[in-house]
């Protein structure tokens, strides 16, 4: 009887540190995955803040700090910011070469004066299908190729 205990006792074990080592390899080559694909793309393009200068080549009249942001977290593939009143979040997705994909954005729901600028963003955020680096920032593109929103990186302070 002592015996099958031990044997019990020992394939219990077994079976319980193989399922404990398989989590943290899983998450490491998910993490692997994600940070070959970032340095495809470029890290330092999705790990800084940028705010938005033209919305459908409209350009905002309004100061960099008024103007609506988006704050890239490359490592969570998020992206967040001010839209104009509000302040949203969304993730993102790289794909191909230039390719890049934002979930329906989501806000707080406060009332201001005037969310015309507002909606007009949200709507060309969750159009963007690709993206053009230039030496000022981003130039985020829709389906047909049009740019939708042109990003300008923030000063790093």
């Amino acid at each position: 009887m002592k015996k099958n205990y031990w044997i019990i006792a020992i394939f219990s074990a077994l079976v319980m540190m193989s399922c404990a080592s398989t989590k943290p390899q899983t998450a490491k080559l998910e993490l692997v995955v994600n940070e070959e694909l970032t340095l495809q793309h470029g890290a330092d393009l999705f790990s800084c803040e940028y705010y938005v200068s033209h919305i459908s080549g409209v350009e905002i009249a309004l100061t960099p700090n008024e103007c609506p942001t988006l704050d890239f977290d490359s490592v969570a593939s998020r992206v967040a910011g001010y839209a104009g009143c509000n302040h949203y979040f969304c993730n993102y997705k790289l794909s191909d070469e230039r390719g890049i994909i934002f979930t329906e954005p989501g806000a707080t729901m406060m009332a201001c004066p005037n969310m015309d600028m507002e909606l007009a963003f949200l709507r060309a955020i969750a159009s963007v299908r690709t993206y053009e680096a230039t030496k000022e920032g981003l130039n985020l593109q829709n389906e047909e190729g049009d740019t939708v929103l042109t990003l300008l990186r923030k000063e790093q302070k």
